[in-house]
């Protein structure tokens, strides 16, 4: 039932020296790092988190947000649908890429997303851990490129398969 949100971005180095990004309802910002340094304390109010963006030249074209979320506790069923909701960006964002894994007895199907379906992620072993786990999980990975500012939301449909082993009749030795 938990649920931890990884969301990573690439920023124009052209833009403000602000970056405004409103986290879903009910989630909580647990980190965030620019370019790979961590930022101790950014200033959220009424979810809206605000980074300050460094105004030197950069060698890179864009700036690396990354922030990690944890969302409120989802109870899943054996069938369902559920949908999910990105933190969402003041400006358009060059590369946005959201990987979506459910316990491997899961089995997921998007209905929409206004992202396109990808056959497998990017590389994921950037998030630690985390990353390596849901490498080795089925996943649903979708992606767009230029996403413009506003909401993004993905409505999922779930299915859970439950195996089961062949019963023994042990009236008679005799397998069924």
């Amino acid at each position: 039932g938990n649920c931890t949100q990884f969301s990573e971005l690439d920023l124009p180095t052209t833009g403000s020296g602000e970056f405004l990004q409103r986290i879903p309802e009910g989630a909580r910002l647990v980190s965030a790092s620019l370019n790979g340094i961590e930022i101790p304390s950014p200033s959220i109010v009424s979810n809206l988190c605000r980074f300050q963006l460094p105004r030197e030249p950069s060698q890179s074209p864009t700036h690396r947000l990354s922030l990690r979320l944890s969302l409120p506790r989802i109870e899943l069923g054996f069938l369902g649908t559920l949908a999910l909701e990105l933190p969402e960006s003041d400006q358009t964002v060059g590369t946005l890429s959201w990987t979506i894994s459910l316990p491997g007895s899961y089995e997921v199907q998007v209905l929409s997303s206004g992202l396109e379906a990808q056959k497998e992620a990017r590389d994921l072993a950037r998030f630690g851990d985390y990353g390596r786990v849901l490498q080795k999980t089925p996943g649903i990975y979708l992606e767009k490129t230029l996403a413009p500012p506003g909401r993004i939301r993905a409505s999922l449909r779930y299915r859970h398969a439950v195996a089961f082993a062949a019963e023994t009749n042990t009236k008679r030795g005799q397998r069924n």
